[in-house]
């Protein structure tokens, strides 16, 4: 359990870092801003490609998500790892 927890708040704490990291941020922009800069520019009746682009916005989504996840199960990892007769009161 324990190695569990401080694994979860050394990951928590990457996804963090990851978040908040400038070229991350940059990268993360352009690569949401060229999805959706490419659903304004392609043709109606082009079904295809539109799903294409609905598909890679998704994915970058849940990329995010994931991280977001990880970030905040690190917090809480870290909070029982601090105050586990809280967290049992909580969560038990």
């Amino acid at each position: 359990m324990r190695q569990t927890l401080d694994k979860e708040v050394i990951d928590g704490e990457k996804a963090r870092q990851l978040l908040s990291n400038e070229v991350f941020k940059s990268a993360w922009e352009n690569a949401e801003n060229s999805i959706i800069s490419q659903m304004a520019e392609v043709k109606m009746r082009d079904t295809e490609m539109h799903t294409r682009l609905i598909l890679a916005l998704q994915i970058l989504n849940n990329v995010r998500r994931h991280i977001e996840t990880t970030m905040e199960t690190g917090q809480l990892a870290e909070f029982s790892l601090k105050e586990p007769g809280k967290f049992a009161r909580v969560f038990g």
